[in-house]
């Protein structure tokens, strides 16, 4: 079964604990193409608006020039960020 064997980044050593899927609502994949994936959970709150995901993601995008895709239920969402709670 070819899910079984997937692995995601956290999974693969890259991240600390607190960006494990579970807790964040959601995982992160990379692609050679220059892309760092973010797929989440639609029943949870965007996991960019967890402290420590958007430092990830600006931290690997800085090293590996590459652009973050976000993809929400299966579809790709092109909105920005959410704003953090206060």
């Amino acid at each position: 079964m070819h899910c079984a064997s997937f692995q995601c980044l956290w999974l693969m050593g890259f991240g600390p604990d607190e960006l494990r899927p579970d807790r964040i609502g959601g995982f992160f994949d990379a692609v050679d193409a220059g892309q760092l994936f973010l797929v989440t959970d639609r029943a949870r709150p965007d996991p960019r608006t967890v402290p420590g995901v958007q430092a990830f993601i600006d931290a690997w995008c800085r090293t590996r020039s590459c652009d973050l895709v976000v993809y929400r239920a299966g579809v790709e969402v092109r909105d920005p960020p959410p704003r953090r709670p206060r």
